[in-house]
């Protein structure tokens, strides 16, 4: 039992811990954690149900995106078809020249020898085995150029993640024009939530487009169903919601498969930035008590909740917390823009909230516990006098 904390009892006068942090070591505030904020596991979502129109619209864009890919899918073709005639008629030609025979050689005298016939299947055998073994070697040489191209995605990665938006984005530029199609949709995403970092909602749309597009393919459609195509399917939604498409974003999201892992963040994220763009704020807090600890948020998405949440329900955020989300919008500026250009309903909101409803809130509510208390207690006496005068 030492291993787990006491249940807070729900009638005790003791403040909220984030309460009391506030008052004693008020830097300390935004670090505490609201008691009962967030619940531990992630509440059921809703399925999501598509409109004929919607689906129809997501269907065009997708052709689209595919149309504008295949003028350069089409030249990448015809190179390697080309390339690869090239190859055999090489090899034919070497073989043949290697094989064939010199005609008559002069001998002594005025005689003359003739080769022996050559077995006719030595050529066709020799030419077999050549392209084999220029075929094993196109598998050899793509397999070390996909290892390569793989490490310098993840150091791009590591670029974006650190910040450097200029560099990892150049990197990931010159990897979205791999011929390896399933790495160059990869760049596409990343640089999809680069763009979505920088508020440019259009270019991230397109990229998300064109990363979908290098999957059109059967076997290489199947390979990145597990997580890059549903990823890129779910940061689409996420931007038709920015853009007011609510329909078609719900129409993204009923396309998802259902074994995706990511799939209840995908509902919860765009569902949420939905309710907020259409000016459901209650709604949209409603929604973010469902987001449990388990639920894989990113920063930007962990701060529309903790706005959303202290915008609406003030006196749920504790004490700190509504001042730590305004500083962090204040002194961060590509996340003030970001929510901004996705969420100024919830923005404009929180501005008008006091930084200090919570406590405020907090102190009005053990003041009105106090005063039922002395009405309880007065009630009290007043039962024992009656009783005392009956007797």
């Amino acid at each position: 039992m030492y291993r787990k904390g006491a249940k807070r009892d729900a009638d005790s006068e003791e403040p909220p811990l984030a309460d009391w942090i506030a008052q004693v070591v008020p830097e300390a505030a935004p670090f505490v954690e609201v008691s009962g904020a967030r619940p531990d596991k992630t509440g059921e979502l809703p399925a999501a149900e598509a409109t004929e129109a919607a689906k129809v619209a997501v269907a065009e864009a997708r052709k689209a995106a595919a149309k504008n890919a295949a003028p350069a899918r089409n030249r990448q073709k015809a190179g390697r078809l080309i390339a690869l005639w090239a190859v055999l008629v090489a090899l034919f030609v070497a073989v043949y020249q290697v094989l064939s025979p010199s005609g008559a050689e002069s001998g002594s005298g005025n005689e003359e020898f003739y080769a022996e016939p050559m077995d006719p299947t030595l050529p066709l055998g020799l030419l077999v085995f050549a392209i084999f073994v220029v075929l094993i070697g196109v598998r050899v040489y793509w397999f070390f150029v996909a290892r390569k191209q793989s490490k310098d995605l993840f150091a791009a990665l590591n670029l974006v993640a650190k910040g450097d938006f200029a560099a990892g984005g150049a990197a990931l530029e010159r990897l979205s024009s791999s011929r390896l199609p399933i790495l160059a949709a990869q760049a596409d995403l990343a640089l999809a939530l680069v763009a979505e970092k920088r508020s440019d909602l259009r270019g991230a749309l397109d990229l998300c487009d064109r990363g979908l597009a290098r999957l059109t393919q059967y076997t290489i459609r199947i390979s990145a169903s597990d997580i890059l195509m549903p990823d890129l399917i779910s940061e689409r939604a996420f931007l038709l919601a920015a853009m007011d498409r609510h329909a078609e974003a719900e129409a993204e999201l009923a396309s998802l498969p259902s074994a995706y892992p990511f799939k209840s963040r995908a509902l919860f994220r765009v569902r949420l930035l939905s309710r907020v763009r259409q000016g459901n704020l209650k709604g949209a807090a409603e929604l973010a008590t469902r987001a449990g600890h388990d639920l894989p948020l990113s920063a930007r998405d962990e701060l529309l909740v903790d706005a959303v949440r202290a915008a609406t329900t003030p006196e749920t955020a504790g004490a700190g917390e509504v001042p730590r989300i305004k500083r962090e919008l204040r002194t961060y500026a590509p996340m003030r823009r970001w929510m901004e250009t996705v969420a100024p309903e919830a923005l404009a909101a929180l501005e008008r909230t006091a930084e200090d409803t919570p406590l405020e809130a907090t102190n009005d509510r053990d003041a009105r516990a106090e005063e039922e208390a002395l009405a309880e207690a007065e009630a009290a006496r007043a039962a024992t006098r009656e009783l005392v005068v009956a007797r």
